[in-house]
């Protein structure tokens, strides 16, 4: 009891050391109880394809393909490819100017603006930013993920005269496509590639989920020898019908619909005028098997470059 009480002591201690006040008054701590995003950072930093945290995330098709080039998520690409990383959990303070009188805004209280600036200026220093919700007083960032998308480099370069001046670079920078009349931005291939194998890995686990059920025909997709599964073991809405709230209509389950890739806009031909036609791939009134078939014509059958555009157009529209 008196070393329990020792060490308790002692952590109490660090943890108060570390204690920083920030905007308004608020008590901010270095150290967190009962963090599972911390407890998941920990496991991920581990590296190990043995640990059990690490060896359940990349069971399923919705975070990764197992294939011989893994496709889905990129932590996870990163470990499986042995690509060294260490991710680091950081917390949003708050937003100050360096204005006279400014004592700054914390989170809840910050202008729209404000909170675009800081996440742009977040993701344009190498951080991802972490879902951030409504009702909570900060959001969270991770540093050690490389996100795909614009980088901006500081270079220095040298005048005419020879003397030294430090600039930004940017790669992989959107460009601008005009259809019609109207322009849509264009994201780089990093992007694009990226993307596309979310939209890989969401099917994926849509046509392994209708196999888990016990589905006949489920398109493009060859059974893997899955065992169905029993009542007991089902996910309530994942593998189980819901109801729709407005209708009463009941639904095939989430596990076997898009939820992420919910529409596509293609380019087609309508009476020898090029036009955009959106494609409702979460339609209630379709059946789940449907829906993959129309995403499988529509979308996945079509070849890369075809499925960049199409990728391109829906993330724009």
């Amino acid at each position: 009891m008196r070393d329990l009480a020792k060490w308790q002591g002692a952590y109490s201690r660090i943890t108060t050391q570390q204690m920083a006040l920030g905007l308004n008054g608020k008590r901010l701590f270095s150290v967190s109880q009962n963090s599972s995003i911390s407890h998941i950072i920990n496991m991920l930093n581990t590296e190990d394809m043995d640990n059990e945290t690490i060896r359940t995330l990349m069971k399923f098709g919705y975070n990764l393909t197992n294939e011989d080039i893994a496709q889905g998520s990129i932590i996870l690409k990163a470990i499986k490819q042995r690509k060294a990383q260490y991710i680091e959990a950081h917390t949003y303070i708050g937003f100050k100017t360096d204005n006279q009188g400014d004592t700054g805004s914390e989170y809840t209280e910050e202008a729209t603006i404000d909170d675009y600036i800081a996440k742009m200026s977040m993701l344009q220093s190498g951080y991802m930013i972490f879902p951030t919700l409504a009702d909570k007083g900060t959001w969270m960032i991770l540093s050690g993920v490389e996100v795909p998308g614009m980088q901006f480099k500081k270079v220095t370069i040298k005048d005419q005269n020879g003397a030294e001046h430090e600039t930004t670079t940017v790669q992989n920078a959107p460009t601008i496509q005009w259809f019609n009349g109207e322009p849509y931005i264009i994201p780089s291939d990093v992007v694009l590639n990226q993307m596309l194998e979310y939209a890989r890995t969401e099917r994926l686990a849509i046509q392994q989920c209708m196999e888990d059920l016990g589905y006949d025909n489920i398109p493009g997709y060859e059974k893997q020898g899955r065992t169905v599964l029993s009542e007991d073991a089902k996910i309530s809405n994942y593998h189980t019908p819901n109801k729709d709230k407005k209708t009463k209509k009941v639904i095939e389950p989430n596990g076997t619909r898009f939820l992420s890739l919910t529409k596509i806009v293609v380019k087609e031909n309508e009476g020898g005028k090029i036009v955009l036609k959106e494609y409702n791939l979460n339609d209630p009134n379709v059946s789940s098997v449907d829906l993959l078939k129309l995403a499988n014509e529509k979308f996945f059958n079509k070849s890369i470059e075809e499925q960049k555009e199409i990728m391109a157009l829906t993330l724009a529209i």
